[in-house]
């Protein structure tokens, strides 16, 4: 045998195992894998239609409402805090099948699933075993992180659903390679960075992979990948030619304000929820991320010990390191950016089974392995139906959420739907109406004033420089009492608000005439005096 054929052997014998399968195909496979996907859609679609709303949930999906119905757009007409593709594609999708909640929360478990499916498919893939793939894609499903984060039209799914596509095109994870894989690579990395900005810092982790990956050709490789990236982020162009100082302040700016220690500061608070996040501190309990982060260092220690060439490693470890790294920098740190790397992270425990698979001499080693496997998978979702029931079902300890008048029952979609369909009782479609909290305009067949989609500028009104004011696209506190005084606001949405006056704005309301003329729950419609007497002469129905 030559030193090259000894080389191949070598890194055939680390290969990732692939999608491309040199064995002969399982007889079944892409029916198990069509199957598992619709079995994790109907259980994701089940827990998106019951889950209550989240607060940011609510301004994007309004911001989608806005620029399909109004045609207006983000950082132009409105001020918004993130990259442009979540409120652009759910808008899109909803101007088809209509601007609900359902329509919004459906596209949110194809998208769960969709991951689920490609991680199942994986632990397919390399283990050939039916049984731990299920497993595996229960593993996912039940997993907090997954069915609290991914079943609400936020921004961890669907950035997550395109870096995994991203990766799963990259050797060796695909066993061969081709200019077209490599730029609809990163044609799909670039959509993850359209949805979070901060993902631009996979770009060179994944470059730095494809120079090891590709062992000859490096250049045109690259070249091909970066011209994928490039093409999908000129969708920001067009902002950014329009008004280059909105869209910077948006999409980057506005976060250097959120707290005294600017845009990456507040060092305190990172550590605090690093170890919240792995010790549920205060206490010292292990959490189950814990177990991911330990699943990413004993794959780094066995790729180390057996010294496999950096050509071999899997690209969702570089990914799932970059991703949790960068999550740290976003001043506040939330917990909700820690979802992004979790499926990357089962991928890499995938592979670690794959190695204890290679390790076990027989066929029945084999088989009881992956029986430990199963039921492990059992008990683990039995263990999550109660978390489910606490938060997905009662609504309790929900990231997202606040408290208000109500209680938690006001974020329930069932009350949410109640507050539209009371709007659309007492006005007009051309009436004003303005909504503290914007989610409840979704349903509602209203208009939407303008620069009042997105209201959590009010509660860092003070902090802004007086020469950056111009640039925040959004109703003032000002203009807010202005149009309460002079009864230019016709129906005033009290409730689910952040706003730091709002009990001032309750305060106006009532001196000014305005009477609630409807409540649910914590949540009042204070209908003005001048819209009582020449408003509609016959409710809507």
């Amino acid at each position: 045998m030559t030193a090259e054929q000894n080389r191949q052997a070598e890194s055939d014998s680390h290969r990732i195992g692939d999608w491309d399968q040199t064995e002969k195909p399982m007889r079944y496979e892409a029916l198990f894998v069509a199957m598992m996907f619709a079995l994790l859609f109907a259980f994701f679609s089940y827990l998106a239609l019951r889950r209550p709303a989240d607060v940011d949930e609510g301004f994007f999906l309004v911001f989608g409402k806005s620029i399909f119905e109004h045609g207006r757009h983000v950082y132009l007409d409105f001020f918004s805090p993130q990259m442009p593709l979540l409120p652009y594609l759910f808008g899109f999708i909803m101007n088809i099948f209509g601007y609900t909640w359902a329509a919004a929360r459906i596209v949110c478990a194809v998208l769960a699933a969709g991951i689920g499916a490609i991680v199942c498919r994986y632990a397919l893939a390399r283990t050939r075993s039916y049984v731990f793939a299920a497993s595996v894609a229960a593993l996912y499903c039940f997993a907090p992180f997954i069915f609290i984060l991914f079943t609400c039209a936020r921004i961890p799914v669907l950035n997550t659903f395109f870096l995994l596509l991203s990766i799963i095109l990259l050797k060796p994870v695909k066993a061969r390679s081709s200019p077209m894989l490599y730029a609809l690579s990163g044609f799909f990395l670039g959509l993850s960075i359209d949805a979070r900005l901060y993902i631009a810092a996979v770009v060179p982790v994944l470059v730095f992979h494809i120079i090891k990956a590709e062992r000859g050709g490096v250049r045109h490789a690259v070249y091909y990948f970066l011209g994928g990236v490039a093409l999908a982020l000129m969708v920001n162009l067009p902002f950014f030619v329009a008004n280059p100082g909105q869209y910077v302040w948006d999409v980057l700016l506005i976060h250097s304000v959120k707290t005294s220690g600017g845009l990456i500061g507040s060092f305190g608070q990172k550590w605090d929820h690093v170890r919240q996040l792995l010790f549920d501190y205060p206490h010292t309990r292990p959490t189950l991320y814990l177990g991911y982060v330990m699943v990413f260092f004993a794959y780094l220690c066995r790729q180390l010990v057996r010294r496999v060439p950096l050509s071999e490693w899997n690209p969702a470890f570089h990914v799932a390191g970059a991703v949790f790294l960068v999550s740290l920098l976003p001043t506040p740190t939330f917990g909700r950016y820690f979802s992004v790397p979790v499926p990357f992270f089962m991928m890499l425990a995938v592979d670690l089974v794959y190695y204890l698979f290679e390790a076990a001499r027989t066929a029945r080693a084999r088989r009881t392995m992956v029986g430990i496997l199963g039921i492990g998978a059992v008990m683990f979702a039995y263990l999550a139906v109660g978390k489910i029931q606490f938060t997905i079902f009662e609504g309790n300890n929900l990231p997202g959420s606040m408290p208000t008048e109500g209680g938690k029952e006001d974020w329930h979609l069932q009350n949410v739907r109640e507050v539209s369909r009371a709007i659309d009782r007492l006005v007009q479609p051309d009436a004003a109406v303005l909504s503290l909290w914007p989610g409840y305009l979704l349903e509602a067949d209203v208009n939407i004033m303008p620069r009042t989609e997105n209201m959590t500028m009010l509660e860092l009104e003070d902090r802004i420089p007086d020469e950056i004011k111009p640039l925040t696209q959004t109703i003032t506190d000002a203009e807010i009492r202005e149009g309460i005084r002079s009864k230019q606001i016709d129906l005033l949405v009290y409730g689910n608000s952040i706003a730091p006056h709002v009990g001032e704005y309750k305060r106006l309301l009532i001196e000014n005439g305005y009477t609630v003329a409807e409540r649910v729950g914590g949540i009042s419609l204070f209908l003005s005096p001048e819209y009582q007497r020449h408003g509609p002469a016959e409710p809507v129905e």
